[in-house]
């Protein structure tokens, strides 16, 4: 009867680990004959329990220098092997790259992504993938821009008025403590979009709720709400601010003394492999909101705005240059 390959060689490393236990014991017991012998030789007037005690003090210094040489012959091998391990492992992550980016480009999602409507603080994304691949986690981000001025007067120099980013602003107002005079309070105001979710999610659901997916050819509808962050200080809490919807958000700017809005979407999705697909702008413009406004105005009037830009300048002092950034619109 045959055995199976794996047992022949394990037999085999049976035998040859025998053989070699075999091996090393002979060497010992011969190194101890030939040291008493020599130690014999060294010393004839010595008996032989002397002769034997140097012998064995001699043949343990030879098995300890030979074992520390096994040893080191052994850390030797095994940093060898480790080091073509690692040679091994940064080829096979080199490969898997290669795969990686070749498929990446084989499979690439290609959203088309566009406003379709506004219900109250919904706004409703119609999206077809045109493209090959899986796209996923959809994003929506929502930058708005604030001026106390308004487009009534005209631009100068060409330039439209001075929008800066509504986080960057400060609003500080003070209010009368019974007993500690007045305290001056400071607000922080940013915009915020909803993760974009199926138009049929039931909102109770959205916290737990699978990421979003089209695939090839797959067209679906999505919507998000537009809403307001706020926090005040002293008292108020970065991580934990009060939630604003559309409306409390523009009526709190206007009583900060605000008179214009401006606004950019954009609109971001993944891959397959959990990296960056696109980022698109939705739509940028602006809005008066001396009257108020809803998401709906802002949408429409957006359509008749002027491009959204950042105008970079440089300003020289004492030799060096620096750059003033301000937002506008022509």
């Amino acid at each position: 009867m045959e055995l199976p390959d794996i047992e022949i060689a394990h037999l085999w490393s049976a035998v040859f680990a025998a053989y070699s236990l075999v091996f090393v014991i002979a060497i010992i017991v011969l190194w101890a004959v030939i040291t008493f012998f020599s130690v014999g030789l060294l010393f004839p007037n010595a008996n032989t329990i002397e002769i034997g005690k140097v012998s064995a003090s001699v043949l343990g210094i030879i098995v300890n220098l030979g074992l520390s040489g096994g040893l080191l012959y052994i850390y030797v091998r095994q940093t060898g092997v480790l080091r073509d391990q690692r040679d091994l492992s940064a080829e096979q992550t080199s490969i898997q790259d290669q795969q990686r980016k070749i498929m990446g480009a084989e499979y690439v999602p290609e959203v088309d992504v566009f406003v379709d409507g506004v219900e109250d603080d919904e706004v409703i994304l119609q999206c077809s993938n045109e493209g090959t691949g899986l796209a996923k986690q959809f994003e929506v981000d929502v930058e708005f821009y604030v001026s106390e001025e308004s487009m009534d007067d005209p631009p100068e120099n060409g330039r439209g008025i001075e929008l800066t980013p509504l986080w960057d602003n400060i609003f500080t107002s003070t209010s009368e403590v019974r007993n500690n005079g007045e305290v001056t309070q400071e607000a922080h105001y940013t915009g915020k979009a909803s993760t974009p979710r199926r138009e049929t999610s039931d909102d109770n659901l959205a916290q737990v709720r699978t990421p979003e997916i089209l695939r090839e050819e797959d067209d679906a509808t999505l919507q998000f709400r537009i809403y307001f962050e706020r926090f005040v200080e002293p008292g108020g809490d970065p991580g934990n601010p009060d939630h604003l919807s559309f409306s409390e958000g523009v009526d709190a700017l206007q009583d900060e003394g605000i008179e214009t809005l401006g606004f950019k979407m954009h609109v971001t999705y993944q891959d397959i492999f959990d990296e960056e697909a696109a980022n698109e702008l939705l739509t940028s413009g602006w809005v008066d909101i001396r009257d108020g406004t809803s998401v709906t105005e802002m949408l429409e009037t957006a359509e008749n705005r002027g491009v959204f830009h950042q105008d970079t300048h440089p300003l020289q002092d004492r030799g060096t240059t620096y750059h003033a950034h301000y937002y506008s619109y022509i």
